[in-house]
């Protein structure tokens, strides 16, 4: 139990307000009979809390690694507002579950969740008023769960043709491609394993926990509910836990430990109390990873340190590009060495084609994604991916770069555009005349192999003619 009594210990400054006088103490509990087994559900509408009192799911199921959950909720199909038609019809396209084999219908909704809160759940507590008091029970997770309509998205289902003896038919034969590796396999099955598909494999491999669903008012949902309850209100803790008003908040939610245990993995992305505790070029560098474009201006606000504009700048020039008077972060940043696009163009070619499309962006308006694709000899879905982070479509135009010119920063810094623009250039026109070599050398060498192996055919003929003289001899 936490409480305060009124004396050199109580939470108050010590001094009597008449203004704002104490009303009310309320003693606080912390009950831990379900720690690290309560979760907080929430729901979209409460038409669906409703169902659960009516005793409609019929399956509850969990994956606790992940904190994800699934309710199939049944539908009332007495209902005249269900409609059987369309419950038919969309049955016949998927064998799923939800599926009733006797009448061939969907009659279960299916409601799966996402994580509320992702960090430190555990930071929060359900609250249970009592006459005692306040009854505060630590949280292990926090989910909402929202319908799921898989079934809309589910193909129709194929009817295999076959032939008399049960075999496909032969006119049904199509030809088969084969597709050889290539020496940057190794490189490509290394990058797709840092792929968000692997990382959902492995998600998707963690069983399901099968559990029971208990409406409200049985026995057992009662049963859990008194659990929220502290046994324990004869044990005053008030001195461990907080000695003054100075030190309630920070014992109450204590700060973050600065491990890198609570940095977001899957998205890379620092948090902005982390950021300020870095220096200057780590912030810039970290910022423009997040945002890709941005005004020298909005950088400027976002950067905690109080840096002059010439501190900021030579920072950026070492991260990033400039488009327009506006900062682009640098290609060569955004790509990894062994990273390579599921169509299999590398980082180092992906890094030649972003930066000749960010320089056909200083010189144009809007650019075309056919005409970026004969610039820079990559597929249309690795253009489209690049030009995704760094401007919008147009309809019937093409693509927009994402930010206005920034004729301010311009204006105000026009050393600054020119020296950018010379190198940008620079590097752009240097890149493409080592892949000129690259690919001169290559077709080289490719000749070289050719001629190689004529030869040894030339070679191969002669001694077999000089075999056949002989035996004709």
């Amino acid at each position: 139990m936490f409480s305060q009594n009124s004396n050199s210990n109580s939470l108050t400054n010590g001094t009597d307000e008449d203004d704002d006088p104490v009303v009310q103490r309320i003693p606080v509990f912390l009950s831990k009979a379900s720690a690290g087994q309560l979760y907080l559900y929430e729901y979209s509408r409460n038409t669906l809390i409703n169902n659960f009192e009516e005793n409609r799911v019929v399956q509850s199921r969990i994956k606790p690694n992940q904190q994800k959950v699934e309710l199939h909720v049944r539908l009332d199909v007495e209902s005249k507002n269900f409609n059987t038609d369309l419950a038919r019809k969309l049955a016949s396209k998927t064998p799923k579950s939800g599926l009733d084999p006797t009448k061939h219908l969907i009659e279960t909704q299916v409601l799966t969740s996402c994580t509320a809160v992702s960090k430190n759940p555990g930071r929060y507590a359900i609250a249970v008023p009592q006459s005692d008091g306040i009854h505060l029970n630590p949280l292990a997770g926090m989910v909402f769960l929202k319908p799921s309509y898989e079934y809309l998205d589910a193909p129709p289902k194929r009817k295999e043709q076959t032939n008399k003896e049960g075999e496909p038919s032969a006119s049904q034969a199509k030809p088969v491609g084969v597709r050889f590796a290539s020496q940057s396999a190794k490189r490509m099955k290394l990058a797709q394993s840092k792929s968000m598909s692997v990382h959902q494999k492995l998600r998707d491999e963690e069983p399901w926990c099968e559990t029971e669903f208990y409406i409200s008012n049985h026995f057992k949902s009662i049963t859990e509910r008194e659990k929220l309850n502290c046994e324990q209100t004869d044990q005053d803790l008030s001195s461990i836990f907080c000695d003054s008003a100075d030190t309630y908040l920070p014992n109450l939610c204590p700060p973050e430990a600065d491990d890198g245990a609570n940095k977001d993995v899957a998205e890379g992305v620092l948090s902005a109390k982390e950021l300020c505790k870095l220096p200057l070029a780590e912030q810039i560098k970290e910022r423009m990873k997040q945002v890709h474009v941005i005004k020298f201006s909005r950088l400027k606000y976002l950067l905690s340190s109080s840096a002059s504009e010439k501190e900021v700048i030579s920072g950026l020039i070492r991260v990033a590009d400039l488009v327009k008077g506006n900062w682009v972060l640098k290609s060569s940043l955004l790509y990894d060495k062994e990273f390579a696009s599921s169509r299999g163009v590398t980082a180092d070619r992906l890094v030649t084609a972003r930066d000749k499309i960010l320089l056909t962006f200083t010189t144009q308006e809007t650019v075309a994604c056919k005409k970026l694709t004969k610039l820079t000899k990559i597929p249309a879905e690795d253009i489209i991916e690049i030009l995704a982070k760094i401007a919008f479509k147009v309809s019937k135009v093409g693509w927009k770069f994402k930010l206005d010119e920034d004729k301010q920063f311009i204006k105000k810094h026009p050393e600054v555009v020119e020296q950018q623009s010379r190198m940008f250039e620079t590097r752009v026109k240097n890149q493409e005349k080592k892949d000129e070599e690259e690919a001169a050398d290559a077709k080289a060498a490719a000749k070289k192999a050719k001629a190689q192996m004529r030869q040894r055919k030339n070679s191969t003929r002669s001694r077999k003619d000089s075999q056949c003289s002989d035996i004709g001899s």
